[in-house]
């Protein structure tokens, strides 16, 4: 895959991944994502949901 972000960069297409609901965990979003391992996908959904815990409390706590 050649990416207009990276002008001389390929990176085999089989090796990316985007997934636009991980945006709070990439760093620099300009370049392509590997893709993850189970054990990774995981991980991030534990993230996830820990984040939609933290923001539901702070909304009822704003609410308060």
């Amino acid at each position: 895959m050649v990416s207009g972000l990276n002008p001389g960069l390929v990176f085999p297409g089989r090796q990316l991944a985007f997934n636009a609901g991980h945006h709070f965990f990439y760093a620099n979003r300009s370049l392509p994502k590997k893709k993850l391992t189970e054990a990774e996908m995981v991980e991030l959904n534990r993230l996830y949901r820990i984040i939609g815990h933290c923001e539901r409390e702070i909304a009822r706590l704003k609410q308060s």
